[in-house]
């Protein structure tokens, strides 16, 4: 069914594909009715065989504005707005039953990546939301999301802070907390025996609404910090928001 409006594309938005981890440009948007219609796509994916995970596609959980920055097309400062959550688990540290049990109170998608194993399962997580949100927010989820890892003692974010005492390592790629991050859509893994796609849903799980988690945020020790959050963080989700992403400056590109 053809998108007959700018409101319609923003309601049923939820996610931006891209054909290679270069590509600049998005040349699919995934649109749905409901976060459930996507989740049954991703599901659908899951099943596919690839050769090689370069021949996989991949998804951001972004909408871009190309023309916001004249240095970059998919970078942070062209980013609009977001849809959803996903983190990456390079394997090791949490494991798929223990991330859903960290995140008990929201639906998951937990699906392996194509090099996941029974022995070594390497997955994505994915976590719908029930809006759209700005950067802002999608740091301020991310901090809650970590907080909740350094609480189960998981307070390493790296192997070597791990080896110097720091605490367990959570497995989970820091460098694709940025909004702007890609991430391969599920597939077979390349070991049959390392096939996850987990959805966690149900009566004491709910879809993670962005203004909710902005409300439970906990300020930063940091004075400076909190005041900067209290700028900065307390952006509420709505299209009200979207339009101002659309109008506002927000500040030089990065050179």
């Amino acid at each position: 069914m053809p998108i007959k409006s700018y409101r319609e594309f923003v309601t049923k938005f939820f996610g931006s594909q891209f054909r290679n981890i270069r590509a600049l440009e998005a040349f699919d948007y995934f649109l749905f009715s409901d976060h459930g219609m996507c989740i049954e796509h991703l599901q659908s994916l899951s099943k596919r065989k690839l050769e090689d995970k370069h021949a996989n596609t991949l998804v951001s959980p972004a909408y871009f504005d190309s023309d916001a920055c004249e240095i970059t097309s998919r970078g942070e400062r062209n980013v609009v707005f977001l849809r959803g959550v996903f983190l990456d688990n390079d394997g090791g540290g949490i494991g798929p039953d223990k991330i859903a049990e960290i995140l008990h109170d929201v639906e998951i998608v937990v699906f392996n990546t194509h090099s996941s194993t029974a022995e070594s399962p390497r997955y994505r997580v994915y976590i719908p939301t029930t809006t759209i949100f700005l950067v802002q927010t999608h740091e301020l989820i991310f901090d809650q999301i970590w907080a909740r890892f350094h609480a189960e003692g998981y307070r390493a974010d790296s192997l070597p802070q791990q080896q110097a005492g720091q605490g367990r390592f959570h497995g989970f790629d820091g460098g694709k907390r940025g909004p702007s991050s890609l991430f391969y859509l599920p597939c077979e893994p390349r070991d049959p025996s390392g096939r996850i796609f987990r959805w966690y849903h149900g009566t004491n799980r709910k879809v993670l609404d962005p203004r909710v988690w902005i409300d439970a945020y906990s300020p930063p020790d940091s004075e400076d910090e909190a005041d900067e959050n209290e700028v900065t963080g307390n952006r509420v989700a709505t299209r009200r928001d979207f339009v101002q992403a659309l109008s506002e400056d927000r500040g030089p590109c990065p050179r």
